[in-house]
C-alpha cells in the first residue's frame, strides 16, 4: 500500500513541526510518499476541461456565431437556439390563447401568420437536431426573427451541425456502452456472491484459475472483513489487497474500486487495531498513525519505544514521515538509543524518498559527525 497523501497528524513529542533537529521544521513539507512495494494506488490523470463558449445574448448573435464563430462559441450557440425557440413558441402560444380566434383575426396579417406558423405541429418539441442551423435561414416557417444569411454561411453552419451531432452521437453511444457494462458487472458480482455463499471451496478454485473472476471479488471481501469460511477470524488486508490488485490487473472494474477503497481506508485509519492490521499489510501511513497513537496514548498506553517500532515499519514502507521521526528519535534518544549515525541513516532514507529538508539536515549533521560521508549531490 502507498499513501497518496500523508495520514492524520496528531500533536505529540515527535509531531511534525514541533521539534527541530538542525533545520528540520516539518515532516516532509507536504511531499507525497514514494510508492512502496506492492503499491496499488493508481496515478490519477485529469483531462483538461473543455473550453466553454460564450453564450449568445440574442438570436441574431447566435445565428451569426453559428456560421462564423469559434468552435466553442458555435457549440454554445447551437445549444442556445433551441432554448430560444422554446421561449418564442411559448410566447406565441400564450398570445394565441389570450387573444382567442377573434383577437387573432384583428392582428396585422404578418403577425397573425407568424403566430400560426410558430404554433403549428412542425415546430412542436422535440425538434429534429439537424433543424437548429436552419432556424437562422430566412423562411416563412422560421419561428426566430428573420435573419438573412449568405449561402456560404448557411453551408458552414450545416457542416458544423453535422460534425457536432456526429460527435454527440459517439459520446452518447460510449455512455450507453459504459452503462451497459456496469449493469453486466453488477449482475455478475451478485451472481458470484450467491454462488460463493453456497460453495466457498469451489469459489476459491474458480478464483485460483482466473484472477479477474467475480468470485475473486467475493473472496477479497471475505479477506477484508475476516470471514471464518476462508479460515480467518480477523481481517487480512494484505491478502485482500493482493486479491483486488490481481483482479484489477485482469480488468475487473469491481476489483479496481475495492482496491482503491481499501487503500483509502489504510491512509485514514483512526482505530489502533485497524491501523495495526493495515500496517502489517504494508501501509506506511497506517504504521505512522499507529506509532502516533502510542505517543499520544490514544487507545493504547503511552510508549515511545513501541511508537518507534511502528515508525520503523513506516519508513520501511517508504513513508517519509516514518523515516524523519526515526531520525528525530535517534538524535534525541527517544524510545531508542541516542545515535547520530542512526539518525543520519534515516535522514538519508527520507532524502532518497524526496524530502529535500532531510537532505539539508543530513548535510548539517554529517558535517558535525566524524567519519560521515556526505550524500552525493
Amino acid at each position: 500500500m502507498n499513501a497518496a497523501t500523508h495520514g492524520s497528524r496528531r500533536t505529540g513529542s515527535w509531531a511534525c513541526g514541533t521539534v527541530a533537529i538542525f533545520v528540520l521544521v516539518g515532516c516532509g513539507g507536504g511531499i507525497p510518499s514514494a510508492s512502496s512495494a506492492g503499491s496499488v494506488s493508481p496515478t490519477a490523470t485529469t483531462a483538461p476541461a473543455p473550453e466553454k463558449g460564450r453564450v449568445p445574448a440574442s438570436t441574431e448573435e447566435a445565428c451569426v456565431t453559428l456560421a462564423t464563430g469559434s468552435r466553442a462559441d458555435r457549440i454554445a450557440a447551437f445549444e442556445y437556439l433551441p432554448k430560444r425557440t422554446d421561449a418564442i413558441i411559448d410566447e406565441a402560444k400564450r398570445t394565441k390563447a389570450d387573444l382567442g380566434p377573434e383577437g387573432l383575426r384583428r392582428l396585422p396579417t404578418d403577425t397573425r401568420r407568424a403566430v400560426e406558423q410558430v404554433t403549428t405541429r412542425y415546430w412542436a418539441p422535440p425538434y429534429r437536431p439537424n433543424q437548429y442551423p436552419y432556424l437562422c435561414i430566412t423562411e416563412n416557417s422560421n419561428p426566430l426573427p428573420r435573419i438573412a444569411m449568405a449561402e456560404r454561411e448557411v453551408k458552414r453552419a450545416r457542416v458544423f451541425a453535422d460534425e457536432y451531432l456526429a460527435e454527440k452521437k459517439v459520446e452518447e453511444d460510449a455512455a450507453a456502452a459504459r452503462k451497459k457494462k456496469a449493469e453486466e458487472a453488477r449482475v455478475a458480482a451478485a451472481a458470484a456472491k450467491d454462488f460463493c455463499e453456497k460453495d466457498v471451496v469451489k469459489c476459491k478454485e474458480i478464483c485460483a484459475k482466473n484472477a479477474g473472476a467475480y468470485e475473486c471479488f467475493v473472496i477479497g471481501l471475505m479477506y477484508e472483513v475476516g470471514d471464518k469460511r476462508i479460515g480467518i477470524a480477523v481481517p487480512d488486508y494484505k491478502k485482500a489487497l493482493s486479491t483486488y490488485w490481481a483482479g484489477c490487473e485482469a480488468s475487473n472494474p469491481y476489483m479496481c474500486v475495492a482496491k482503491d477503497s481499501l487503500n483509502k481506508q489504510a491512509n485514514t485509519c483512526s482505530e489502533f487495531e485497524s491501523c495495526k492490521l493495515f500496517c502489517e499489510a504494508g501501509a506506511g501511513v497506517a504504521c505512522n498513525n499507529a506509532g502516533q497513537m502510542y505517543l499520544d496514548g490514544n487507545g493504547v498506553p503511552r510508549s515511545t519505544s513501541l511508537a518507534a517500532t511502528f515508525f520503523v515499519k513506516a519508513c520501511d514502507a517508504k513513508e517519509i514521515d516514518g523515516c524523519q521521526r526515526m531520525a528525530i528519535a535517534h538524535f534525541k534518544g527517544w524510545g531508542v538509543p541516542k545515535s547520530d549515525v542512526a539518525a543520519l541513516g534515516y535522514l538519508k532514507k527520507a532524502c532518497a524518498l524526496g524530502a529535500g529538508v532531510s537532505c539539508n539536515d543530513h548535510k548539517l549533521l554529517c558535517s558535525k559527525t566524524p567519519g560521515c560521508v556526505p550524500l552525493a549531490p
